[in-house]
């Protein structure tokens, strides 16, 4: 048991490309620690996250930029696709 947990790979950071569009927008438009303001947003936080929900991804996403993770070539499989084509893997048809 403890080999295993010895040879354990590293937990890996990950966050969907339209929380990352959605926290820069917010960073665009607020300073970094005005969460109670972003979360009275409307117009971009449209899901209505509440502050410390948005506390959250905001620093998420700075973890991810000081690791070098939040370039789109390295975003680790974070794709936006057309829905005809989720869950489908490559010679498979969607059936409707």
């Amino acid at each position: 048991m403890e080999e295993a947990a010895k040879n354990a790979a590293a937990p890996r950071l990950f966050m969907f490309e339209g929380d990352q569009e959605f926290v820069e927008a917010l960073l665009r438009k607020y300073a970094k620690d005005e969460y109670a303001k972003m979360a009275r947003d409307m117009k971009i936080n449209t899901y209505q996250h509440t502050p410390a929900q948005i506390r959250k991804k905001v620093e998420k996403y700075f973890k991810m930029k000081a690791e070098g993770s939040s370039k789109p070539e390295t975003r680790g499989g974070a794709v936006k696709l057309p829905c005809s084509t989720w869950n489908v893997g490559p010679g498979k048809v969607k059936e409707r």
